[in-house]
């Protein structure tokens, strides 16, 4: 599925990039719902080229896969380590957030 994601907070993720969903995820501790992102093009921070990202609502009582309320507000997500990852289960203390985003449909 592809979407797309840009940023009002984050100069890092100003424009508007390609965001093409690869799995989705379950945080073990809330049961919710994050998507495992490539983006294109990536983007550079601190000199380290990122290209995948976990994406997840932002606000308390949305879905990042409810469709209908889109754009969704969105934390953009890093991997603290990758091989931590199991199934399709996801520890908070795994991630570290980089940005606040929009994630659109369109």
């Amino acid at each position: 599925m592809k979407l797309y994601l840009s940023s009002m907070d984050s100069e890092s993720f100003a424009y508007r990039r390609d965001c093409f969903v690869e799995k989705r995820v379950i945080f073990n501790e809330s049961n919710k719902n994050a998507l495992i992102c490539k983006i294109n093009p990536s983007v550079f921070i601190d000199g380290i080229e990122i290209s995948n990202v976990i994406l997840t609502a932002r606000h308390e009582g949305f879905d990042i896969l409810d469709f209908s309320k889109y754009p969704c507000f969105v934390h953009i997500c890093i991997y603290k380590n990758k091989e931590k990852i199991s199934n399709n289960y996801l520890n908070s203390d795994d991630i570290s957030i980089l940005a606040w985003g929009e994630l659109y449909k369109h």
